[in-house]
């Protein structure tokens, strides 16, 4: 191709024309071109897109469709629908809508699945199984003697007159079976057994023959409506947790045979107001007496030398207590949460106070100690914020040497120190103390 202009200006090619073909002159001017060939450029089609295996396909004609196409609708497990769907105007797509389709129930992500519940389910059981679960002597209550064990038991002789079990020989009395109200033991009964009367709601008074010389554990544990015990004069042991949570039993009386009284023997017996100790008891047993919440008064005879742990703890009505001077150990916990308790008089003979023995005492405010005490442990007097100064028995007299006071004072300091630590250096201060002992 050769271009070139005319005089008039014009371009053209003066291969194909002559001349020009606007102005018919013939042109003077030459100018080269450089050509350049284009690639024609292919046309791509799109690639079809294959739909998945189908369960349940339908074919859609309709002058509506642009580049109509197959529409496939397909049933899954988890209940979807998926299809391929082309260009439709809106009246075809009413219709795939409307196609009927199976649903299935769909579990959301979050839902757990049967296996997650059952394991749920197993768990809620077992927590609440904890928290229903009976203590060490509701178990043992649920294996008492029945009606029929009673019949089977080749040592078991039944007393229908009284409505009791009793062994071959007439002494053990093993089950009582009746529904009286009061019961009288027979002089041949020596030992009450254990569970003998364990659970029985119908019992409100018993009446125990001279010849009883022994109540087993358990023996009336439970007896909720029982509201007077008339001991034996000849009695030597109550077992543990005999009379345990008999909540409407009101007096105490012991005979002076009673040496021994067991653990929580008398424990969460909550109307008993009163109480009195025998004459040879040596040992007030671990939780003997605890939540004993009516009792108002206790006066600790003089054979005795422990107070075992938690024995009082929780007689919440407990105003007045007198320690006979024969007791050296007041165990831990034994007098804690007596919260109505105003005044304490710690006899010399007590060599030892325990953990937490008095914790929780927040009425109590006067206290008497002695400098033959030589064991405060900790915590023992804690919460008693009533508490200001401590009594010493010995500074009460005059015929007391420097020796004493210095006892005293760490004594003091001791106890102070557990209740309030400004306190304790208010009296360090006070007395011209070294707070080294503080």
């Amino acid at each position: 191709m050769r271009i070139v202009k005319c005089p008039e200006g014009h371009g053209y090619d003066a291969d194909r024309y002559g001349d020009c073909p606007v102005c018919k002159k013939s042109g003077v001017v030459e100018k080269k071109v450089k050509v350049v060939k284009v690639k024609a450029v292919k046309k791509v089609q799109p690639t079809e897109i294959k739909a998945e295996p189908l369960k349940k396909s339908v074919e859609i004609k309709s002058e509506t469709v642009i580049n109509p196409e197959k529409v496939t609708i397909m049933e899954t497990e988890l209940g979807t629908v998926r299809f391929h769907e082309p260009v439709v105007m809106p009246e075809i797509r009413r219709e795939i809508r409307n196609l009927p389709v199976k649903e299935l129930p769909v579990e959301s992500p979050d839902k757990p699945t049967k296996i997650e519940e059952l394991k749920s389910e197993q768990k809620v059981l077992v927590s609440e199984q904890s928290m229903n679960k009976p203590t060490e002597s509701e178990i043992i209550i649920e294996e008492l003697y029945s009606d029929k064990n009673i019949e089977s038991d080749m040592n078991a002789v039944i007393d229908s007159a009284n409505n009791m079990a009793t062994d071959k020989s007439g002494k053990l009395l093993i089950k009582y079976i009746g529904k009286n109200e009061i019961i009288h033991i027979p002089a041949e009964i020596t030992t009450i057994g254990k569970y003998a009367f364990s659970g029985n709601k119908y019992i409100k008074k018993i009446i125990m023959s001279d010849s009883v010389k022994i109540v087993d554990k358990f023996a009336f544990s439970f007896c909720i409506n029982l509201e007077t015990v008339i001991f034996s004069g000849n009695l030597e042991s109550i077992g543990e947790n005999s009379f345990y949570k008999c909540s409407s039993l009101r007096e105490l009386n012991f005979p002076n045979s009673l040496k021994t009284i067991g653990k929580g023997a008398f424990g969460k017996c909550s109307s008993v107001t009163v109480l009195n100790f025998p004459s040879q008891l040596k040992k007030i047993s671990d939780f003997s007496f605890c939540e004993c919440t009516s009792l108002s008064r206790i006066n600790i005879s003089k054979s005795v030398e422990t107070i075992g742990v938690s024995a009082f703890s929780k007689c919440h009505r407990l105003i007045r207590l007198s320690i006979a001077d024969s007791v050296q150990i007041i165990g831990d916990n034994a007098f804690s949460w007596c919260s109505a308790l105003e005044s304490v008089v710690i006899p010399p003979s007590v060599k030892t106070i325990g953990s937490f023995a008095f914790f929780g005492c927040n009425n109590l405010s006067d206290l008497k100690v002695s400098v033959n005490l030589k064991d405060v442990r900790d915590e023992a007097f804690s919460s008693c914020d009533r508490i200001d100064a401590v009594s010493i028995a010995e500074l009460a007299g005059s015929n007391f040497n420097a020796n004493y006071v210095k006892k005293a004072h760490r004594l003091t300091l001791r106890i102070l120190k557990q209740i309030s630590q400004r306190k304790a250096e208010r009296y360090a201060n006070e007395h011209k103390l070294n707070k080294i002992f503080i």
